[in-house]
């Protein structure tokens, strides 16, 4: 959720208009290797999503500024959530952001539980080698750790991925 002082456009998925964005129309044969990978992927890190919850979230430098935000989301254990966030909940939606989320209580963890925790993320994130996507840009957030609800969060860098 990139914050800037320019008036916020409406996204072609949360408008309901059905846009699409920008770019050239899906050529046959890749909806035909699409088909193709669909049928041999298991997509188990997705299919394990079993949260939905509909947040509004503010920009961090303009409170009054609010986003509409849906976060699909696979819980691990009681203070583990692992979660990915679209712009609306239609099948149109744009992926905002995939957040392997630490402890909500990470702050009161002792060294050993921070170390289990980290341990964890990394097998969880290193799980979705297997998935047919590319990232192109990684963010580092910060939010405050009295936040329980993660809605403050305030992008401190951005790394692109591009070559």
């Amino acid at each position: 959720m990139a914050s800037s002082d320019k008036v916020p456009v409406a996204c072609p998925a949360s408008t309901g208009e059905g846009k699409e964005p920008m770019g050239d129309p899906t050529k046959t044969t890749t909806a035909m290797l699409d088909k193709g990978t669909a049928m041999l992927q298991s997509m188990k890190p997705i299919k394990q999503m079993s949260l939905h919850v509909c947040s509004f979230a503010c920009y961090s430098h303009d409170p009054g500024r609010q986003i509409e935000i849906h976060m699909y989301g696979h819980r691990v254990n009681q203070d583990f959530l692992q979660c990915a966030v679209y712009d609306s909940n239609s099948s149109k939606a744009h992926l905002i952001a995939y957040m392997p989320h630490l402890s909500l209580l990470y702050a009161e963890l002792d060294e050993e539980g921070k170390k289990k925790a980290q341990e964890k993320a990394y097998t969880l994130d290193n799980s979705l080698d297997g998935l047919s996507f590319r990232l192109n840009r990684l963010a580092l957030c910060k939010t405050d750790t009295e936040d329980k609800t993660l809605e403050s969060w305030e992008k401190v860098a951005v790394c692109n991925l591009n070559p």
